[in-house]
């Protein structure tokens, strides 16, 4: 066991003993010598009592704080790096279409002067070699990751409801807001689709993936928030209180709309 250095009460492998009453805590007098519990002592203990748990108070609202601007942060970064994924993609098939996508293998222009554009983002985005299926890719699992550390479902007064509102098989609304939309999130930018005339067998494995990816993002999401506010058919069975302004509320409600 290593010795106290001189004038130190304990060290980390020597532990205080824990003291059983107020009168047990001395003020400054060394090991082994009688408690000073004169009222000037008692006095000068209690305040420095309240500055410790003032100065404790103080830190715990301050860690509180910078863990929810933290959060709150990499939410709304995460969300326009998914906004931009879309929008970049939607851009770039749009100016495919306009450019090099009127005219056939042989450069010549279709007598109806429109060239083929896909249906879903999806499909367009569907080879990860093409200017779109690499934005969309970048972008998207860029967000995803910025959502998914953010913890918001916890962190935020307004998204967090308490793990007591149990959804399905022990899982409460906040653990599945907090993993299903996310990690939809990455399967969908992960797992691209194949044309459904060029998909084999093995492929529609992948288009089924991308379609659950596509379910846990928009539908999850979806249902945790209407969960949250108390929105159509949840409301009836709402048995918590957010955080929030009528108004935020409505404006919330409206969109899910």
């Amino acid at each position: 066991r290593e010795r106290p250095v001189a004038g130190a009460r304990w060290t980390m492998y020597d532990p205080p003993m824990i003291p059983a009453t107020v009168s047990d805590i001395t003020l400054g007098t060394d090991a082994g010598s009688q408690p000073d519990l004169s009222p000037a002592a008692s006095s000068i203990w209690i305040q420095n009592l309240q500055e410790r748990l003032r100065k404790l108070e103080e830190r715990t609202s301050f860690t509180e704080a910078v863990v929810r601007q933290r959060s709150a942060k990499l939410l709304f970064a995460g969300s326009i790096s998914g906004f931009l994924g879309f929008f970049f993609a939607l851009l770039i098939g749009v100016v495919k279409e306009r450019t090099t996508g009127q005219r056939d293998l042989n450069g010549h222009t279709f007598n109806s002067t429109r060239g083929y554009f896909p249906a879903t983002v999806s499909e367009m985005v569907h080879d990860p070699a093409q200017p779109a299926g690499k934005v969309f890719f970048a972008f998207c699992f860029i967000g995803a990751i910025f959502i998914f550390f953010s913890w918001y479902p916890t962190q935020l007064r307004n998204a967090y409801i308490g793990d007591d509102t149990i959804a399905c098989c022990g899982l409460s609304w906040v653990t599945i807001r907090q993993f299903i939309p996310a990690t939809g999130m990455m399967l969908l930018s992960i797992i691209t689709v194949v044309p459904a005339q060029q998909a084999s067998i093995t492929d529609e494995f992948c288009v089924g993936l991308h379609l659950l990816g596509a379910c846990m993002l928009f539908v999850g999401y979806f249902v945790s928030e209407a969960q949250c506010i108390g929105w159509g058919c949840f409301k009836s069975c709402m048995q918590h209180k957010v955080h929030e302004n009528e108004s935020a509320l409505r404006q919330r409600a409206f969109c899910l709309t």
